[in-house]
């Protein structure tokens, strides 16, 4: 296993999940289905307070926690409302904008737990990765209604 500076981690996935959380809920405000704006709404409060765990913890481990996103995440942001404004299927430009997020959060969470980590930090990133997996394929669900109704 690999070693890690807990604190660069912890920031990591801080500024991951601000990103997440404004995906989300920019996609919710512009969401034209119900279902998916409910979802997206649950979805962003959710990264809310896996940021607010992961800050709790960089805190305990005598680290100052991240407070913004990324510029990656503002830019994938832009790209979103750009796609979003020239699609005849907005909802489904939304939902795969979010799709995409959680492939990133997941691929960064799967990485970091090949790592060696202390076991309340193990812990809380594993289940934060395994409510980004079921959300996904929740989201993918709703991709498939919305294709039909479409």
């Amino acid at each position: 296993m690999m070693r890690v500076d807990i604190r660069e981690t912890l920031n990591g996935l801080i500024g991951l999940c601000k990103d997440s959380e404004a995906t989300f809920a920019y996609c919710a405000r512009r969401s034209r289905s119900f279902a998916l704006h409910v979802m997206l709404q649950r979805r962003a409060l959710d990264c809310r307070r896996a940021g607010m765990h992961l800050q709790q913890l960089m805190a305990q481990h005598g680290g100052m926690p991240r407070e913004s996103g990324t510029a990656a995440g503002d830019l994938r942001l832009s790209w979103v409302a750009v796609r979003g404004a020239l699609s005849a299927q907005p909802d489904l430009v939304l939902i795969d904008a979010c799709e995409r997020t959680d492939t990133l959060a997941e691929l960064h969470y799967d990485h970091l737990l090949r790592a060696t980590l202390p076991d309340s930090v193990r812990q809380l990133v594993e289940g934060q990765r395994d409510t980004i997996r079921h959300d996904r394929a929740r989201l993918q669900d709703l991709r498939e209604r919305l294709r039909t109704t479409v």
